[in-house]
């Protein structure tokens, strides 16, 4: 299952508490061998003499579905990943399934003895395909795809559409998946801790037409309202807004920015927000900052931040890089070369040609990779 329903089943448990999702005997105990200080938060927390009172009381089914619905509240969206195949609406893939523990017949012992002859039959020093076939594939595909292969280093990238991530949560990001708040009511939130009585003074005059609100009777939900009543209950800050914000702290070398995300469902958007400050962070660009909540931020949203990998020749893990998974789908390579500020990573098609030029003894450089696409664009492939 990828993020977007993961985090959906994470939030059912939330609102509707575990029991009524479902769970299979020994939840309660794959979270504490997974996460174990996680039982001290939740026996600290707010449930904590309930919890209590039902131990004491041996309502062990009671215990368990309150414990479990607070533990899962407080987990990060990578901690719960590890114990979300442990609720009903889980849909495991082909390959989890594979992967759990299974009876070894006879049959199947000769088949893998059998396969494993036949991975052995090839003597070449390095071999492209078996070792894409290693790094994407255990008996089915594994979500791993190879889009790209350096010639000259013999280094193969792999895109992998599965990986467990999060973006980076830089500090000047406004917005929070986790919290209850509207984004709006985040914004004001971020806004009266950063800015000066003078100025949210200034703004919300602006914003509220001068309706006679004085700094002492500032108070932020002055400005939630305000702010609510302009969007016209459509959850984002108006662009007349913004720039009335904008103009205001743009002495203080500041600027909000509101960026909307949209996902792949219909009606489907976030107004992602992040405050700039110019003074702190100056090799910054507005449009780099777009860029981070579009990309980074925003594929998180949606479900399509993803992974490139990097292996050896001796498909050793090199190295990886967070990737959004719609910028690679019109030209994989340039985007891996802009990435790596690698000219030489060709796709996989081309490596495959060149990786037979040599074996029949051609020097393979840095200009022959060159010349060869070159060549391959204006008059085809050689073989």
């Amino acid at each position: 299952m990828n993020q977007k329903e993961i985090k959906a089943i994470k939030q059912s448990i939330v609102e509707s508490s575990a029991l009524n999702i479902g769970y299979f005997s020994g939840t309660k105990e794959a979270i504490i061998k997974a996460e174990p200080m996680l039982l001290n938060e939740v026996m600290a927390g707010d449930m904590a003499e309930y919890l209590t009172q039902l131990a004491r009381e041996g309502k062990e089914g009671e215990f368990d579905n309150v414990f479990i619905t607070e533990a899962v509240k407080v987990m990060k969206y990578s901690e719960f990943k590890q114990v979300a195949s442990q609720f009903f609406s889980y849909q495991k893939t082909q390959s989890e399934i594979l992967a759990e523990p299974i009876e070894i017949k006879r049959s199947t012992f000769l088949a893998l003895q059998k396969q494993a002859a036949e991975n052995f039959k090839e003597t070449e020093t390095y071999n492209l395909r078996k070792s894409i076939e290693s790094i994407t594939k255990h008996l089915v595909s594994n979500g791993k795809e190879a889009i790209g292969f350096d010639p000259l280093s013999e280094e193969l990238v792999i895109l992998n559409n599965e990986s467990d991530l999060e973006p980076f949560f830089d500090e000047g990001l406004i917005s929070d998946y986790r919290s209850p708040k509207t984004e709006i009511e985040l914004i004001v939130e971020t806004l009266y801790d950063r800015l000066s009585s003078s100025q949210l003074n200034t703004i919300i005059q602006e914003i509220d037409g001068g309706s006679g609100i004085n700094a002492k009777e500032l108070e932020p939900e002055n400005l939630v309202e305000a702010l609510n009543g302009n969007s016209n209950g459509v959850g984002r800050l108006t662009d007349e807004d913004i720039k009335t914000i904008n103009t205001v702290i743009a002495s203080d070398q500041k600027e909000l920015i509101v960026h909307d995300v949209y996902g792949y469902s219909q009606g489907e958007y976030w107004p992602l927000s992040y405050l700039w400050d110019k003074v702190e962070y100056p090799n910054f660009s507005h449009d780099q900052i777009v860029n981070y909540l579009e990309h980074e931020v925003g594929a998180y949203y949606r479900g399509s931040l993803a992974e490139i990998e990097f292996y050896d020749n001796n498909n050793d893990f090199i190295d990886a890089i967070q990737v959004d998974q719609e910028e690679m789908w019109l030209n994989p390579i340039e985007k891996v070369r802009e990435l790596t500020q690698n000219q030489n990573f060709v796709d996989i098609v081309t490596g495959f040609e060149i990786q037979q030029e040599k074996a029949k003894g051609v020097e393979i450089t840095t200009a022959y990779i060159e010349n060869y696409q070159v060549e391959k664009t204006e008059h085809g492939p050689k073989l």
